[in-house]
């Protein structure tokens, strides 16, 4: 499987998941939780 993000979904100013490039197929991926591991806010 070869899949890479290329955005977040955002609503209401939330994320509630991610925009994904799947071979050739532009996805989305959806979730209740999601956590940021950018290292940002530490």
């Amino acid at each position: 499987m070869n899949t890479q993000a290329t955005g977040l979904i955002e609503v209401n100013g939330s994320i509630i998941g991610i925009k994904a490039l799947s071979e050739n197929n532009e996805i989305e991926i959806k979730c209740d939780l999601v956590i940021a591991a950018d290292g940002r806010g530490l």
